[in-house]
């Protein structure tokens, strides 16, 4: 077995090149840009983020998912919605009609290979499966593209509600983000609220909540790592592809007047949502943040932290949200 000693950056460099290329997200970089000090690092040897040509490892260029317009409008358009946007139906029309579609954003799934919660096995090993019976930490990365839709909605991810138990932490790492954040305590009350996301900025969303990212200056890159206690990989992967059906959408938007003023955008709820989501803020909740750990890089916490320390910051947060009074 490998042990904590012989993760060096090298190591997991080469670890993490051969698992992008068995799943073919590496392409030739064309883009012949290279290292300079304005790069964003992903906390590896030569893995790295550029504005004008994405995200970069050695001389390869990392396949991204984009996400079009007309694929979250449409959900947002069917007779149980999986998404909310802000005249959603406009959108679609526009989409249909005049062409218009732009990419909101671009996913980079599983950027890092899972980890395990076990020391001695930190990583799944190449050519292996994740194991049925095993909890595993992800990690994720999405560039957020700069926009104001027709409507006056800012560009923005999918928004989607997390699973009962997941434990979800974002970091931004260029630009500047407003996270929403709607759930129930506990006790079942409801709670809404929004934080200004900037570089160096952490975030975590309260075990099943809902969340949906605007842009406020972009591109945005957000890095995010979550966990699901006590379930399996193939569990965490079936919730994957529902997690955008299980419940309605909240019905909230982040409106501007004017498309160059994106620095103070309002909370625009429906009708509906106004009579649930009642309480626009809940202190208690908002402070839960104070958990996060003290760290000013989140992909280098998921690369380099003893598996203990994950565990631990798991079980606080566990410990925090299902007793605490809120």
């Amino acid at each position: 077995m490998d042990t904590i000693s012989t993760y060096s950056d090298r190591d997991l460099h080469d670890y993490i090149v051969t698992s992008l290329l068995e799943r073919k997200l590496l392409e030739q970089n064309i883009c012949n840009q290279k290292e300079d000090s304005s790069d964003i690092s992903l906390g590896i040897h030569s893995f790295r983020y550029q504005t004008k040509c994405g995200l970069l490892i050695d001389n390869w260029k990392v396949v991204s998912t984009p996400k079009f317009l007309f694929e979250i409008a449409n959900n947002g358009n069917l007779s149980s919605p999986q998404t909310y946007l802000y005249r959603s139906q406009y959108l679609v029309e526009l989409c249909s009609v005049k062409n218009y579609n732009p990419i909101l954003y671009n996913a980079y799934r599983d950027i890092f290979p899972p980890r395990t919660k076990n020391e001695q096995s930190r990583y799944i090993k190449q050519g292996h499966e994740a194991s049925n019976n095993i909890s595993y930490w992800y990690a994720d990365l999405v560039e957020y593209l700069p926009g104001v839709l027709p409507t006056g909605e800012l560009f923005r991810s999918t928004g989607h509600w997390n699973s009962e138990h997941q434990i979800e932490i974002f970091e931004t790492l260029i630009g500047k983000v407003c996270i929403i954040i709607a759930g129930y305590t506990p006790k079942g009350e409801p709670y809404l609220f929004k934080q200004i996301c900037s570089p160096g900025h952490l975030c975590l969303i309260p075990p099943g909540a809902w969340h949906l990212t605007y842009v406020l200056d972009g591109p945005a890159l957000v890095f995010n790592i979550y966990t699901e206690p006590s379930a399996t990989d193939i569990e965490v992967r079936r919730w994957q592809t529902k997690k955008y059906e299980w419940r309605p959408p909240v019905e909230v938007s982040l409106i501007v007047d004017d498309e160059h003023q994106t620095n103070d955008p309002q909370m625009l709820l429906s009708k509906e949502a106004k009579q649930e989501w009642k309480n626009e803020y809940l202190k208690s909740v908002h402070s839960f943040q104070k958990l996060l750990p003290k760290t000013t890089s989140l992909p280098t916490m998921f690369l380099f932290s003893h598996s203990n320390d994950l565990k631990c910051l798991e079980e606080e947060i566990i410990q925090h949200w299902q007793l605490e009074t809120y």
